[in-house]
């Protein structure tokens, strides 16, 4: 449901049927993508004076806020005639009750700049409660259109050796980055089963360690320093990474880690992911996970050890049906992160918010996709690229 006017009859009163002016201009506002909701935010009623606001996402004068569901109060009622409350969420992200004037024939009060109304509440005289009967859903949702795409700049690093590093359309600037003992990566567009570029890696003797992994970040348009921030530090924080991906060949060597998603450091060759206390947030899985044959979610402030979910026989680490698509989105001084993995073949989908246990908001961050080896086998590894969308810092805001 979203901003409605109920039709006689439906309400708690006929006055709610009234299609104010204060109504038309918050659809106007909304519509225009100002100040709109993206997702959630429903307003219900209960027995008390406290309606209670779900989650959500909104964007006020431009700027995503994240709203955390909570009960707002709603003024003691006057003695004598109703009014109409607004329900808003602040240009500073707060939730509010903005309280009308009573009246014979109320109507709804004037907005604050830029705020951003989730439902209009008729107040009778005397009331004591407010049902959901009493609300009126102003919200005008907006999908999230106004992301702006931009090219990352990509370090490829790999081992001693580059085969080929051709231009990769979508991806930017591609450099190589050699010196890991043992190792030989390359890209390559050989076509694979889902006819994409593939970054391997290869050895012919017992190397310790090997891998093939691409760390990247997202270069600003006055090139700044391109780390990723959940913080909203110099108003550059924020991020969505959307990465198509397909490990292949992970029966070669057996000590395999894998990891996809965003990370505070590089991942040194022969590094457990899944033991390490450095900041994270993705999915992957180790040679002990690997048993399993599924895709784990992993994330971890760096004081400790991970927390690691196994994701189920629907997301398995390799195989025909393992080609994924992940998204990683923190919202500017957000207070979590949002996740979704979708296998590309069955359709299955699986994702959630996650809280606790995440990388710190001040903690500059790098997206670091690949494998890695760490005991004495031999063989090949890689991984197939399907695409890699990127958005943060300015360009993570509206227009």
């Amino acid at each position: 449901m979203a901003w409605t006017i109920p039709d006689k009859g439906e309400g708690d009163n006929d006055i709610q049927s009234i299609a104010f002016q204060e109504h038309l201009d918050i659809l106007v506002d909304g519509i225009g993508g100002r100040n709109c909701v993206i997702e959630g935010c429903a307003v219900t009623g209960g027995a008390d004076m406290t309606p209670a606001v779900a989650s959500g996402i909104v964007i006020s004068n431009g700027v995503r806020f994240v709203v955390a569901g909570a009960d707002v109060t709603v003024t003691t009622a006057d003695g004598t005639h109703p009014r109409i409350d607004l329900i808003v969420v602040t240009s500073a992200g707060a939730l509010a009750v903005r309280a009308g004037t009573a009246a014979a024939a109320p109507k709804p009060p004037a907005r604050t700049s830029n705020d951003v109304v989730l439902a209009a509440v008729y107040v009778p005289a005397s009331d004591t409660s407010i049902e959901t009967t009493k609300l009126t859903d102003m919200r005008v949702m907006r999908p999230d259109l106004n992301l702006v795409r931009r090219p990352p700049d990509i370090i490829l690093r790999s081992g001693n050796g580059i085969d080929q590093i051709p231009d990769f359309i979508g991806l930017g600037a591609i450099v190589a980055v050699g010196g890991l003992t043992g190792s030989i990566g390359y890209m390559d567009f050989t076509t694979f089963q889902y006819q994409r570029p593939r970054f391997s890696a290869a050895n012919g003797g017992s190397s310790s360690n090997m891998q093939c992994l691409i760390i990247c970040g997202v270069q600003e348009a006055d090139g700044d320093v391109p780390f990723l921030w959940r913080s909203n530090v110099a108003g550059r924080g924020g991020f969505r990474i959307e990465v198509e991906f397909k490990p292949e060949h992970l029966h070669s060597p057996p000590e395999m880690n894998g990891f996809f998603g965003v990370r505070a450091a590089a991942l040194p060759a022969g590094e457990n992911v899944l033991t390490t206390g450095v900041s994270v947030f993705g999915v992957g899985f180790n040679r002990t996970s690997f048993t399993t044959g599924n895709m784990q979610l992993i994330h971890n402030d760096g004081s400790g050890a991970p927390t690691v979910t196994d994701l189920g026989a629907s997301y398995p680490a390799e195989g025909d049906d393992a080609y994924y698509c992940l998204v990683i989105e923190s919202l500017p001084n957000g207070s979590d992160i949002t996740w979704s993995l979708t296998n590309m073949v069955t359709g299955a989908s699986t994702g959630g918010t996650v809280s606790s246990n995440i990388p710190a908001s001040t903690t500059p961050l790098l997206i670091s996709l690949g494998l890695n080896k760490t005991g004495t086998s031999t063989g090949s590894f890689g991984f197939e690229l399907g695409q890699l969308n990127t958005w943060n810092g300015s360009s993570y805001k509206h227009n």
